[in-house]
């Protein structure tokens, strides 16, 4: 006697560990099953139509889960709308380098730009040697920006016919760039100094020298055809790099 309650107490278990749970329904399509709206079908012939689906949660033995549709092929499938609340932001494209995609067939996948590279940084522009005297070989160090410095700045005056202008050699002190021609630069100065000046910023090269890169441009004064500038400006730098 003793013997057939074990028996029976273990089909009863093993029978408890490979069933259906359901919840609002009595046919569970799934391990685990919530009809929401409890508006399935209550024979196993019929299945929930497409409509009746939407307000189903399910779990399926291969572990896809399945929200508005009872056979997921994917390990999360969503039949409607997905909105994300309050989501963290990245700052920039380094934070985020691949952006999240959806697909023709309705998966998520990620894509990134597969033919350029984007490197931004901000450098400063020294003022004209009418206000701070020209230098070379980094012998002035008041004007580096994080891993640029400024190793050289030339001026030249205005004249009659050309405005006050500058030619400025940043260095980066981080590994070389590699290939200089498959390397665009677009440039903007910018002034948060609380002066009028404006200027227009020109890309002259980009090379290695002794194992550095080396980005020269020239800076220009724009809003006066005459003046100078005694202040310490901005250069907004963005390199599209090519592989």
């Amino acid at each position: 006697m003793k013997k057939n309650v074990f028996t029976l107490f273990i089909a009863m278990l093993s029978g408890i560990a490979y069933c259906q749970v359901g919840i609002n329904t009595a046919r569970p399509q799934g391990v685990f099953h919530v009809d929401a709206a409890k508006d399935n079908p209550s024979t196993v012939v019929t299945p929930p139509t497409t409509a009746q689906q939407l307000n189903d949660v399910i779990v399926t033995s291969s572990g896809n889960v399945g929200v508005g549709i009872n056979a997921p092929t994917e390990k999360i499938d969503v039949q409607g709308n997905i909105r994300v609340r309050e989501p963290l932001n990245g700052s920039n494209v380094i934070d985020f380098p691949s952006a999240v995609v959806m697909k023709a067939d309705g998966t998520l996948g990620t894509t990134k730009a597969s033919n350029v590279s984007l490197q931004s940084f901000q450098l400063k522009i020294p003022p004209h040697n009418q206000f701070t005297a020209d230098f070379n070989n980094h012998s002035n160090t008041a004007y580096d920006s994080d891993n640029w410095w400024v190793v050289q700045k030339t001026s030249f005056n205005s004249s009659s016919t050309a405005p006050a202008k500058m030619t400025i050699v940043y260095e980066y002190e981080g590994p070389a760039f590699g290939n200089a021609s498959n390397i665009f630069a677009l440039l903007t100065a910018g002034n948060n100094a609380g002066f009028p000046d404006v200027f227009v910023a020109s890309f002259i090269s980009l090379q290695t020298v002794a194992g550095k890169s080396r980005l020269t441009v020239t800076i220009a004064r724009t809003d006066h055809f005459y003046n100078a500038w005694a202040g310490t400006f901005l250069l907004n730098t963005l390199l599209a790099i090519k592989p």
